[in-house]
C-alpha cells in the first residue's frame, strides 16, 4: 500500500525550514510537486525513497528562485 502522507515535521527536518511562513510555502509547492509527478504517471508514494527525495528537492529548488 503507498503511504501518502508527507508530515510538516518532515519537510521541516529535510528542508531546515524554522519560519511557519516558510513551512506554508513549503507544503503549497509540496501540493505542486504532486500533481506535477502525477500528470507525468507517477503514483504518489511517501514510502519509497525516491518518491520522497523527488519532491523535497522540487520544492527546494522552487523556494530557492
Amino acid at each position: 500500500m503507498a503511504d501518502a502522507t508527507l508530515t510538516a515535521a518532515e519537510l521541516q527536518r529535510a528542508l531546515h525550514i524554522d519560519s511557519p511562513d516558510e513551512l506554508e510555502n513549503a507544503q503549497s509547492l509540496q501540493a505542486a510537486a504532486e500533481i506535477y509527478l502525477e500528470n507525468a504517471g507517477v503514483e504518489r508514494d511517501y514510502g519509497n525513497a525516491l518518491y520522497k527525495q523527488v519532491v523535497v528537492n522540487y520544492i527546494a529548488r522552487l523556494m530557492d528562485q
